[in-house]
């Protein structure tokens, strides 16, 4: 016997419904760079389904391949996506500089395949050493030194701090820089470094130039004697 549509009773089905699935995984926008030792808060993530809709109760391993840690774990922890399939984490960078790698992936087997890369540049801390080099010098006055004044600023991880200004002014003697003056400011290069070179002043005896990190109680004394 048909039904009022013309289709026999039993060959009539319920439409079958597609349960949303996790389909793929967003990063909210996020710092892609971080000081040596310290730490981004609350990167984002959102798990998207099938039907486009947030995702929510889905546990997600978050997995550092580097000099970092997420959550306070070396290597990997676990996070929850909330009603609107967003979970959250710390990234803490390590106290070295270089490249820290994350992944975020479905910790569910059957849905491993969905995946997230993010990465973040370490960069330098605040300055926090200043070593001198060719101190203490004995030269004929009047000449160019033979070593020039070489220094090198550091984080207090031993990062070498690149473009940080440096400024070196002459406290005794009448020594000058390249430029003909008694003071000069540069700029540290990639690996912290400055070389400056300096002419003791005609007549023997001591010269000395104070060097000055920019914006830091970093200062040191640089000295050289003339010689008869």
């Amino acid at each position: 016997m048909n039904n009022e549509t013309g289709i026999a009773a039993a060959e009539y089905e319920e439409p079958t419904l597609e349960i949303p699935k996790p389909d793929r995984l967003q990063v909210k926008p996020y710092e892609t760079q971080i000081r040596a030792f310290d730490t981004l808060k609350n990167i984002s993530v959102q798990l998207i389904g099938t039907d486009e809709n947030p995702v929510s109760g889905q546990r997600l391993d978050v997995i550092a391949a580097g000099n970092g840690e997420v959550n306070s774990q070396p290597e990997k922890t676990t996070i929850t996506t909330d009603e609107n399939g967003t979970a959250y984490f710390d990234l803490t960078a390590g106290k070295k500089t270089g490249i820290l790698r994350v992944r975020v992936r479905c910790q569910d087997p059957e849905f491993k395949h969905i995946t997230a890369d993010l990465e973040t540049v370490i960069i330098p801390n605040e300055p926090s050493n200043l070593e001198i080099h060719n101190n203490l010098q004995a030269h004929p006055a009047g000449r160019k030194l033979p070593k020039p004044i070489r220094v090198v600023v550091q984080d207090r991880f031993g990062n070498p701090v690149n473009e940080v200004a440096v400024s070196f002014q002459v406290t005794m003697g009448d020594g000058f820089f390249d430029n003909n003056g008694k003071k000069m400011t540069e700029t540290t290069n990639v690996n912290g470094e400055i070389t400056m070179d300096f002419t003791l002043g005609k007549e023997p005896g001591f010269n000395a130039v104070d060097v000055r990190v920019a914006d830091t109680d970093l200062v040191k004394a640089f000295q050289a004697v003339g010689q008869d």
